[in-house]
């Protein structure tokens, strides 16, 4: 079993009419996925958006690129979404609270790892990480670091793995409603028994299962 969870994470902001903006501009790139034959229509909708970026409209311009990015994540067009986070880190540049900045360094991160340049995709993320515990954003930091766990698997480095499994499990194991709360444990899971921790394998996934029977496969 190959472990990789990448996951793009949209923290909210707290004005309004940028909040308006932000599900308006979200509703369209998602239309445009279910919606493929749809095109022209959804692309005339979102001119009106890339016209106002190109006035020079900061907070619009971070919300377009950021859902435009993840567009072009979700939809296996990668050759431009580096492009587009450095536009967008670009912007976030006059924002005082960091959260539109590791919005691009997430999207930057999901991209090297989507090409398997796992080097470069945990440099981002660390990059994303500094930012979240700086300003105090714990669960940000723990969906950040079991991304980076994540990466480590697929670099067959599990003490690493372990290590960064370890930060979020301390973190996430008191918000069991979290909607990455399984898969989390299940990433934490594998990475204690790949160290031959069988016991804390177990133990790690249990709260999940709510089972006195759960086996642990180490043949990842």
């Amino acid at each position: 079993m190959r472990l990789l969870i990448f996951v793009l994470f949209l923290t909210p902001t707290c004005l309004a009419h940028v909040h308006l903006d932000s599900l308006k501009v979200a509703s369209l790139f998602d239309s445009l996925l279910r919606q493929p034959e749809q095109e022209a229509t959804i692309n005339k909708a979102l001119e009106n958006y890339r016209t106002k970026c190109k006035k020079g409209d900061e907070k619009l311009g971070r919300i377009y690129y950021c859902h435009f990015g993840k567009y072009l994540i979700q939809s296996a067009q990668l050759d431009s979404v580096l492009a587009i986070s450095e536009k967008g880190l670009i912007l976030a540049k006059n924002d005082p609270t960091g959260k539109w900045k590791v919005k691009f360094l997430n999207l930057q991160g999901s991209y090297y790892s989507l090409k398997r340049d796992y080097r470069r995709a945990i440099e981002s993320f660390k990059r994303s990480l500094k930012i979240c515990e700086s300003t105090g954003d714990p669960i940000q930091a723990a969906y950040i670091n079991n991304n980076i766990a994540n990466l480590f698997f697929s670099l067959l480095d599990y003490k690493q793995a372990h290590t960064y499994s370890e930060k979020v499990y301390q973190t996430i194991k008191n918000y069991g409603d979290d909607p990455y709360y399984s898969s989390i444990l299940a990433v934490h899971s594998v990475a204690e028994a790949k160290l031959g921790h069988l016991d804390s394998a177990r133990n790690a996934v249990t709260p999940y299962y709510f089972a006195d029977d759960v086996t642990i496969s180490v043949n990842c």
